[in-house]
């Protein structure tokens, strides 16, 4: 809840920097538009400020009185709601597919203290897949039995709240056979945990001069995907730029994959594009029927604005999530919406 009232007091903060800048533009113009001084303006000069809807509801005193959050319904499938006094709804994602979410912090899903209350977000949101990581730190505070017990009472945590959480690990240089063991000895470390899953964030593209030797590194993600799947029994979903679907790599890495029997398969087409996302998505569905494939965007503050969402807001992100949501998921082996990221989801406006 501290992060949802720290966005709230932000965006109010950002409003009222936006309309000083504003009024005094306003100020400087006056007397291009009126050279002959008070005697030549008319006598009513107001001009509305925009976005007066949203300022009222941004800058209401009673909307930063927050309650917590109140979850409504039974079970596993239970909706929960976040309700903000004086405001409207938090927007949240409503979806037929399953809404996932990549989270590479998750020290307020770890703290004993903050773990139902980010849990309950997580939920309120939406969300009921989660991708979580672990910094070298993290892994190595993992080794003392205290903190091994608060991440197993997180698993059985979420799980109890039907929130399925996959170990995430991503460095490129796991695909390379000298690498490779770096790879295996984490998943060893992390086989005693209850994770629902495994998702492998492994960007062949992220390498240097990957351009130049793309069918080549696609050989060495896929050899290094084969032997996870031999050592390690746990569900497997990967993450993939939709190039290594698409002509000579595709018709290579389509076959290979399906052979794997993933999980699922996310496929990063980071762009604002609506339109031509759901175009090069569908297509990739027909390429490939026997792949689970899922659609991941973004919403990076990191990104530009033509791959990122962030700049638009979360009401326009979760609308684009629901159009890609009613046309990608015709189709029977779509695996649901992957959001880019957890953080940067939480830290934009609304």
């Amino acid at each position: 809840m501290q992060q949802g009232r720290n966005a709230s007091v932000r965006g109010a903060l950002e409003t009222l920097d936006a309309e000083a800048l504003l009024l005094q533009t306003y100020i400087e113009l006056l007397r291009f538009a009126y050279p002959g001084g008070a005697e030549d303006e008319p006598p009513l000069r107001e001009v509305p400020l925009p976005g007066r809807e949203r300022r009222e509801r941004l800058l209401a005193p009673e909307g930063f009185s927050f309650k917590g959050a109140s979850v409504s319904g039974t079970g596993d499938t239970a909706s929960p709601s976040l309700s903000i006094p004086g405001g409207n709804p938090a927007p949240r994602a409503t979806h037929r597919a399953p809404l996932w979410a990549y989270v590479w912090e998750g020290a307020a899903f770890l703290d004993p203290d903050s773990r139902e209350s980010a849990l309950a977000l997580f939920r309120d949101q939406g969300f009921s897949r989660m991708l979580l990581s672990f910094s070298g730190a993290e892994v190595e505070r993992l080794a003392a039995p205290a903190t091994r017990k608060i991440l197993a009472a997180f698993l059985a945590s979420a799980r109890s709240q039907g929130v399925a959480v996959y170990l995430l690990l991503g460095d490129p240089e796991w695909i390379l056979p000298a690498f490779r063991n770096d790879l295996f000895s984490l998943l060893r470390f992390f086989s005693g945990f209850s994770f629902a899953g495994i998702h492998l964030d492994l960007e062949p593209d992220s390498l240097e001069e990957a351009e130049t030797r793309r069918e080549a590194l696609l050989g060495d993600l896929l050899a290094t995907l084969r032997e996870v799947r031999r050592r390690f029994p746990k569900p497997l979903g990967i993450s993939i730029h939709p190039r290594y679907l698409e002509g000579d790599l595709g018709r290579i890495a389509g076959p290979a994959l399906a052979k794997l029997s993933l999980d699922h398969v996310s496929v990063m087409l980071y762009s604002t594009d609506t339109r031509g996302v759901l175009a090069r998505f569908r297509a990739l569905q027909a390429a490939h029927p026997s792949l689970p494939l899922g659609l991941a965007q973004s919403v990076e503050i990191v990104l530009p604005p033509e791959e990122s969402y962030a700049e638009q807001g979360r009401r326009a992100f979760l609308r684009a999530l629901a159009a890609a949501d009613t046309a990608a998921g015709e189709h029977p082996g779509f695996t649901g919406l992957f959001v880019q990221a957890w953080k940067d989801f939480l830290e934009v406006l609304p």
